[in-house]
């Protein structure tokens, strides 16, 4: 009796499971792609340190733009909800206390669009000392990730 040999040869069977696959991984990708990176994008908190008499330093920490400041000085929101949408290497927000005016610059030391370690927060025209008893919100999808008592 003769054997009949009716099918796909081996190769077109290999592409056609390579074939298969791919088109799986990438349909697989597609789908659960955004839910993935919604996991690894949450902030952890920042932590910083006074610098100088001028200055903060984050010493640990990242989030990406956008997120918001406050300074809140005497009970009074001095900058409030304050939206940082881009982070460049140089950000300068205009304030006022007490009649006398002031700028928080945001430096972006190594220019990677995020809030990260080794960057400073600095005031000109006013000292970290003149700000005693105030606070520094920076927050990041609703949630505060670094309080810096002055």
């Amino acid at each position: 009796m003769k054997k009949l040999e009716k099918g796909v040869s081996t190769v077109v069977a290999h592409i056609l499971l390579i074939l298969i696959t791919v088109i799986l991984t990438i349909s697989l990708w597609i789908a659960f792609g955004s839910y993935l990176n919604s996991i690894s994008s949450k902030p952890v908190m920042l932590m910083a340190v006074q610098e100088n008499s001028s200055a903060i330093l984050i010493t640990s920490g990242s989030i990406y733009a956008p997120f918001k400041v406050e300074l809140i000085y005497n009970g009074t929101n001095i900058l409030d909800n304050i939206e940082i949408v881009k982070l460049n290497s140089t950000n300068i927000i205009n304030g006022s206390i007490d009649g006398r005016s002031f700028q928080m610059v945001i430096f972006d030391k190594n220019n990677d669009h995020k809030l990260d370690a080794g960057d400073t927060i600095y005031f000109k025209n006013i000292s970290l000392a003149d700000l005693r008893g105030g606070e520094l919100l920076i927050i990041y999808n609703n949630s505060v990730v670094l309080i810096y008592n002055f």
